[in-house]
């Protein structure tokens, strides 16, 4: 009787622990299902990202939030979809959601440095209907440019020169005789397609655009590309100043958007038409608004090279007039040509076939050079080029350029003056003080590709320069950025460029007292 009172207990406690046993192992087999779906949706997403499909990346990664609300890595992938899109006031509320529910310590750090970069946390909808806000976009206004480096871009560039400069294709899709094309490093879409007989776009056979093609218009993600210092959007008071006058505002009954009460002001620069959505007023206050740039057809008849660039005040970002640009041929045999940037910093020099040593000059300026190849026919347009104001005795000036991508690389300067007043300048600093005098000014933050970012410091001392990446894509080195260092007492800038390496940051060199040394490593 006892062994069969012994036997019954073993076999319930057997059945207890064989049912926890199951339930453990069912939690365990839905616990990787889950994490398998998790990883599956984010891959998904990311490729969704790279290939500029937002929406279709936003739903991946929300069914990756689905399956583990805990993990951080879909809604930074949701804030990056939502950054690229100018939608600021979204990429931080994705933040705020993500670490109210991760407690992650990248999120909280992606997040603060966000919020000082966007104070406001606008998304670019806000309303202008107060004369406040009037006032205060028309304030702001002043401050926008056209980005006439970009312009001259989207006027000359073949699919090429978009392969060259903004990466690989990577999606391509053709729809009722129009090919959509998106490059890794510019948030957009080209759209080709033939003409004419004599201005045939695509290639049949391979699917792609030939490689001189032009594309027929652009549209783009975020419309501040296509200014400087874009912020909260620009009064079309402001745009016609900038563009000439020449600005017409339509309602939806004459142009190509569907949607009931939207209208768009079109203008022309560069030889582009250009069209944008606006508000009833004409004012652009949607960084992700709706547009169309239309580039001007290709020269077939040109018989020089063509070579256009933009001079800019390195301390202001804008535009230098009568700066002398002089192309000096290699081969001597062939003679300098010379040309002056109009008001707006731009210039254009038609040049035969060769290498040359160009030379950029102003009075009050130190005077810079750089490089140029250029072939017959051929058409480039060079990034802003930055020129420095002559230095005071005890200044140094650091200026920062890059490439397309990342778009928003940042300096950052820390260190202490030889009093001992502690310095550190960056974007969300942009002046250090100690009494009434100023150590080190953030002279101009870029945030949009290319520069120039500089920084100017006033007092001597020990400092540290480094460059980090905003967007945290990882590829600094990818960057193409390059530091020139310019000291009162030297003609020509010390200058580095971005070392191979994976990771956000550079940490560029150490200044002591005007004495550079080099560290020149990224992490």
């Amino acid at each position: 009787m006892r062994n069969k009172k012994k036997n019954i207990i073993l076999l319930i406690v057997l059945g207890i622990l064989f049912l926890v046993l199951a339930v453990i192992g069912v939690f365990l087999i839905k616990n990787a299902t889950e994490k398998k779906a998790y990883r599956a949706h984010l891959n998904e997403g990311q490729k969704y990202l790279e290939e500029m499909k937002y929406e279709e990346a936003v739903a991946s990664f929300e069914f990756a939030i689905e399956k583990d609300p805990k993990s951080e890595n879909a809604y930074i992938g949701i804030f990056q979809v939502r950054d690229a899109q100018g939608e600021y006031l979204m990429a931080a509320e994705i933040l705020q959601k993500g670490y109210a529910n991760t407690r992650s310590d990248r999120i909280d750090l992606l997040l603060a440095n966000y919020l000082e970069k966007h104070p406001s946390g606008s998304d670019g909808e806000q309303s202008t209907e107060t004369a406040g806000g009037i006032e205060l976009l028309a304030e702001e206004s002043q401050k926008i440019t056209i980005n006439t480096a970009f312009m001259q871009k989207i006027a000359n560039y073949t699919y090429q020169d978009y392969l060259r400069e903004f990466g690989n294709c990577v999606s391509h899709e053709m729809k009722s005789g129009v090919l959509e094309i998106k490059h890794a490093k510019l948030a957009g879409t080209f759209y080709y397609r033939d003409i004419d007989e004599e201005d045939n776009s695509i290639d049949v056979k391979s699917s792609f655009p030939y490689k001189d093609a032009k594309p027929a218009y652009i549209r783009l993600d975020n419309v501040e590309l296509l200014f400087r210092g874009f912020g909260s959007g620009i009064t079309y008071t402001r745009l016609r100043e900038i563009a000439g006058g020449q600005v017409e505002c339509t309602d939806n009954e004459k142009n190509e958007m569907k949607e009931e009460g939207i209208t768009i002001v079109k203008f022309s620069y560069k030889e582009c038409g250009i069209q944008i959505q606006s508000d009833k007023d004409g004012n652009i206050i949607k960084s992700a608004a709706w547009n169309k740039i239309i580039p001007p057809r290709p020269d077939r008849e040109a018989e020089k090279g063509v070579y256009q660039g933009v001079i800019v005040d390195a301390t202001t970002g804008q535009g230098l007039q009568g700066a002398d640009v002089r192309f000096m041929p290699r081969d001597r045999s062939q003679e300098t040509v010379r040309v002056q940037s109009d008001g707006e910093g731009a210039y254009k020099a038609e040049l035969p076939e060769g290498t040359y040593d160009v030379e950029v000059s102003k009075e009050g300026f130190i005077q810079d050079s750089f490089d140029l190849e250029i072939t017959a026919e051929e058409q480039q347009s060079g990034d802003s080029f930055p020129l420095s104001p002559k230095l005071a005795q005890g200044e140094i000036r650091i200026v920062l350029t890059w490439g397309a991508y990342p778009t928003d690389l940042d300096s950052h300067l820390d260190g202490t003056t030889t009093d001992g007043h502690s310095v550190y300048v960056y974007f969300a600093r942009s002046i250090s003080r100690y009494g009434n005098s100023t150590a080190a000014q953030l002279d101009v933050d870029d945030r949009n590709g290319y520069g120039p970012e500089t920084t100017t410091i006033y007092a001597d001392g020990s400092y540290r320069f480094r460059v980090n990446d905003f967007t945290r894509s990882g590829e600094i080195s990818a960057s193409g950025a390059e530091v020139k260092i310019y000291l009162p007492d030297q003609s020509q800038p010390t200058v580095f460029q971005v070392p191979d390496g994976v990771g956000n940051l550079w940490d560029v060199c150490q200044i002591e007292n005007g004495k550079i040394t080099p560290i020149n490593s990224v992490e």
